[in-house]
């Protein structure tokens, strides 16, 4: 039996049907929409694809951003050959979580213009990972062109016109996460890590050689562990990001945006405390909280309404992972501080337009 077909009958057996286009001549349910049967793939899976003969690098990426449209769940990366009727060869591994997915792709040259979808639209700013295994690419942002070299990768923006170009053969991974996801597994906002090149330190060395073996073992991966694999990866990058955000912050000449950035540090290593104050944050900064506050009153904010955004975006993230499944909202609730579940189910309803429950049921 081949590994389309082990993959498929895990599928099959244990998750939503998907579409056709990744396996022909297997019979899959479909879903009715209206009179037309649309046939969707599930939230947690892996799964992969192949060129066929005389197919187009650009219908190749039309069937990956095809699959990746997954009937209203998680984010979709978008990719728009901008050279057409380039033919070669073409693999592709995808693996799709709730909030995530990865894309393991094994190509020849193409220039292609790369965006996010969300279907729920309560996202909207993702952090896309393109970390080169074999060969090289350039990330063109505008007048700025990146290069990245083998067991690289670089953090993009999709929000920001992109265009990522392979020169010659290559193999990549394209990581997807939303911002919040993000922040609550790494710590740390993706925007100052925006448009860098990673991989040269020893850890960031380290770091390419653990995403090298994920990437090497994700057709080997089972979709109810995508999940899980994104987290630890995430995870895995803090000591870089925390290593990188020193250097950032000793660069900062600015006295208040400083002491801004280490508030938000030290307000989300502890977003657990429900006691925690403007004074107390005021107090580990050795400033007065009238300067707390007058620094976060010129972004439009309060120290305490700032807090209280990063609890509700990383409780967002922990409501609909699947470890977390079988853990009550009021649970979830008082591990992001708040201690009253109605005063967590009404700020979350007014920042995101839904209550936990729905959210969870999304």
């Amino acid at each position: 039996m081949g590994n389309d077909e082990k993959i498929f009958k895990i599928l099959r057996k244990n998750l939503d049907p998907f579409r056709t286009n990744f396996f022909p001549g297997m019979p899959l349910k479909s879903k009715k929409t209206g009179s037309s049967p649309v046939q969707t793939i599930p939230s947690s899976a892996v799964y992969k694809h192949s060129s066929s003969h005389g197919k187009s690098l650009e219908d190749n990426l039309r069937v990956v951003s095809e699959a990746l449209a997954q009937d209203g769940k998680g984010p979709n990366l978008i990719f728009e050959c901008t050279e057409g009727n380039i033919k070669g060869k073409f693999n592709s591994t995808i693996a799709v979580a709730a909030q995530s997915n990865f894309i393991l792709l094994e190509t020849d040259p193409f220039l292609a213009s790369i965006k996010v979808t969300d279907p729920n639209c309560l996202t909207s700013r993702f952090c896309l990972f393109l970390f080169v295994i074999r060969g090289s690419l350039n990330v063109i942002n505008g007048a700025e062109s990146l290069e990245v070299s083998a067991l690289h990768f670089v953090i993009v923006d999709p929000r920001e016109p992109a265009k990522i170009m392979i020169q010659g053969k290559a193999k990549l991974v394209c990581f997807l996460v939303p911002q919040d996801y993000f922040f609550t597994h790494v710590g740390f906002s993706f925007s100052s890590f925006v448009n860098k090149v990673f991989g040269s330190s020893p850890y960031e060395h380290i770091f390419a050689k653990l995403f090298l073996t994920i990437a090497n073992s994700l057709p080997q991966v089972q979709g109810n562990e995508v999940s899980a694999l994104c987290d630890s990866l995430l995870c895995a990058f803090r000591p870089i990001f925390h290593s990188q955000e020193n250097v950032e912050l000793s660069q900062i000449q600015n006295n208040k945006q400083k002491m801004r950035t280490k508030a938000v540090e030290f307000m989300s290593t502890h977003l657990k405390n429900p006691d925690l104050t403007a004074k107390e944050i005021a107090l580990h900064l050795g400033i007065s909280t009238r300067f707390l506050t007058n620094i976060f009153r010129e972004i439009g904010t309060s120290p305490i309404k700032h807090l209280y955004e990063l609890r509700l975006r990383k409780a967002r993230v922990h409501l609909r992972e699947g470890h977390y499944a079988d853990t009550s909202i009021k649970t979830i609730a008082e591990m992001n501080g708040f201690s009253s579940q109605a005063h967590f189910s009404k700020s979350f309803k007014k920042m995101f337009g839904m209550s936990p429950s729905e959210w969870r049921r999304f």
